[in-house]
């Protein structure tokens, strides 16, 4: 019995011997250079893997992309359940207001949705009932309690979300899984299409009387100057207090205008149309990107009764103006 089991033990430490014809300082030529020659490919393999792929890090946690995959900001997800494009990327930071801000939509199958390559790292905390799953390289991190329908995968790690499309290839997907590490202090990697941001989009800008006729919302809305004898009883400060959430994304300006728009309206008997506001004192709450980055910020006003302080509109709309 000892005998079998020492020859066990030999075919299993011969093993790699047999595959890459271990001589090394000893045996025939041809062994040697067979033997160099496999180092060399095993090398070289290694190296062709890094650059078949890039390092992507965000506040410290970091994954395994391949190569040719871009960085963007995650300000340009996309929205409705579906936050990768066609074209292979891989999004960092959090979309905050950008055309992938989840807002109105319909009802989405997950398991109907098309198969895409991707990646997004954000900031997200792990659901209480998420369960704790190892990758394969001893990464534990912590993923969903219930298998999700989706074609995808998500799991969070050192209090960033993590969510992987799983495309026609799923062995992209399990890779970059598999890749899941922690380097804190790690810079974060640069990412195409950052979005400007104010230092202080909550400051009230200095109220102005427009002075150009402005005719925005795919010509809906009209702003034409005030007339010299017009007074405002509603304060400019009391106009912004009411207005809605700012955005850093955007630029504000406060003007005091004459307002028209040609929604909201009332049918007429004869088939026309009368338009609830027109050519009202008002003071406007105007928002516009900071940046022309597509996808950075939107368009968008509140406008007030400038005589009894009620609010009269309110909109948003891309593109501008």
């Amino acid at each position: 019995m000892r005998h079998a089991a020492a020859v066990r033990l030999l075919a299993l430490v011969a093993a790699p011997c047999l595959a890459v014809a271990c001589s090394a300082g000893s045996g025939h030529p041809a062994q040697r250079r067979a033997a160099h020659n496999a180092r060399q490919a095993a090398a070289a393999g290694k190296r062709g893997a890094a650059a078949r792929t890039r390092l992507v890090s965000y506040r410290g946690v970091q994954v395994d992309v391949p190569a040719s995959w871009p960085v963007v900001d995650g300000m340009h997800t996309a929205g409705c359940g579906e936050p990768f494009p066609g074209k292979p990327t891989a999004y960092v930071g959090p979309n905050l207001g950008g055309p992938g801000a989840m807002a109105g939509c319909p009802f989405i199958d997950l398991r109907r949705l098309p198969r895409r390559d991707g990646v997004w790292l954000q900031p997200g905390i792990a659901p209480s009932n998420a369960r704790t799953v190892t990758t394969r390289s001893g990464t534990v991190v912590r993923a969903p309690g219930r298998s999700e329908l989706g074609p995808f995968l998500q799991v969070w790690f050192h209090r960033i979300s993590i969510q992987i499309e799983i495309g026609r290839d799923p062995r992209v997907a399990r890779a970059i899984f598999n890749s899941i590490g922690y380097a804190p202090g790690t810079p974060n990697t640069h990412a195409a299409g950052v979005c400007a941001r104010s230092a202080d989009p909550n400051a009230m800008p200095v109220p102005h009387r427009l002075r150009h006729r402005l005719v925005i919302e795919q010509h809906t809305i009209t702003m034409a100057p005030p007339r010299p004898s017009d007074r405002p009883v509603m304060t400019a400060a009391a106009a912004w207090s009411q207005g809605g959430p700012r955005e850093p994304f955007d630029r504000y300006r406060l003007w005091l205008v004459r307002y028209s728009s040609k929604y909201p309206a009332v049918q007429n008997a004869n088939g026309t149309t009368s338009p609830d506001n027109h050519d009202e004192l008002a003071w406007v709450i105007y928002a516009e990107p900071l940046t022309s980055v597509a996808g950075c910020g939107g368009w968008g006003l509140d406008a007030f009764d400038a005589i009894t302080g009620h609010g009269i509109d309110s909109a948003g709309w891309a593109p501008g103006p």
